[in-house]
């Protein structure tokens, strides 16, 4: 498995690891068992995204993986990612579908 982005916020000793997939590929059995562990590190947040055909994005924490919701690349960055780097992301804030 390879991580296909992974962020590092050096004011605040954070990561941010985002494993992302096209339309229709899978997330590998064994790759999502590393990602959940690797979200429970305290210092590392780890994002699985897929793609989806129709330009949405399908995003989950990986603390929480059965939980999937669905965004448009825009809440995406202004829901998700600006949080993140400003650290105001919280566990369970993406509910939109």
């Amino acid at each position: 498995m390879d991580l296909d982005a992974v962020s590092h916020d050096a004011a605040t000793h954070r990561f941010l690891v985002r494993e992302l997939k096209r339309p229709g590929e899978p997330l590998d059995p064994a790759a999502r068992l590393l990602l959940q562990d690797l979200a429970l590190e305290r210092c590392f947040t780890v994002w699985y995204l897929q793609l989806w055909s129709d330009g949405r994005i399908a995003w989950a924490d990986m603390r929480r993986p059965e939980s999937i919701d669905v965004v448009t690349p825009e809440q995406y960055r202004e829901g998700l990612l600006r949080p993140w780097w400003e650290n105001r992301y919280r566990l369970g804030m993406a509910k939109v579908t």
